[in-house]
């Protein structure tokens, strides 16, 4: 069936364009051609990033790939703080209950605190440069999700990291099942 955009969609759809991508493309958040994935991750380490996969430096690592891909330095400052603070929330409510991606009452409103000290002034017109260029996920201090305490000073509270770790792995296993169509 195609979408209102005229793209194919349901499971064939989906496996076509994973055969696809997994011929012609390496996987690092988003595809990258074939070749590319190490070009890039040695881009992200030489730029200061230490890891790929904490959401902030996901979202560094995103703007360096959109502006290697396009030979452009000045490309995808919107599009990829638009892709974290905007499409997730977005793509979570097609699979969540709760309303995501605004603080008000009654929404999932998950919250960090970072223990972070701008240099340059700092507000709502340019906190993305100050998440871009300025934080990094080892500087969360605080995290509250769904209105609990989940860790204060970098101690997690009331938790069993394992168990939850556990619980983690196969709450993934199905989400990504149903987005994927299969079985993990």
């Amino acid at each position: 069936m195609a979408s209102k955009y005229g793209n194919p969609r349901g499971k064939a759809a989906t496996d076509a364009k994973r055969k696809y991508n997994s011929k012609n493309y390496d996987r690092i958040y988003p595809y990258v051609k074939k070749g590319k994935k190490s070009v890039y991750q040695r881009a992200a380490k030489a730029s200061g990033f230490d890891s790929i996969n904490d959401m902030i430096e996901s979202l560094k690592a995103a703007l360096c790939v959109q502006r290697l891909n396009a030979c452009l330095p000045n490309v995808a400052w919107c599009e990829v703080t638009g892709m974290l603070f905007k499409n997730n929330a977005k793509i979570g409510a097609k699979y969540f209950p709760d309303e995501l991606g605004v603080l008000k009452a009654g929404a999932a409103a998950d919250i960090i605190v970072m223990d972070y000290k701008p240099y340059t002034p700092f507000s709502d017109e340019n906190i993305d440069g100050h998440i871009l260029f300025g934080m990094t996920g080892k500087l969360c201090r605080t995290t509250i999700a769904n209105g609990k305490l989940l860790m204060k000073d970098r101690e997690l509270i009331g938790i069993d990291e394992e168990a939850e770790n556990a619980h983690i792995l196969e709450a993934a296993k199905k989400l990504w099942g149903a987005l994927n169509h299969r079985e993990y």
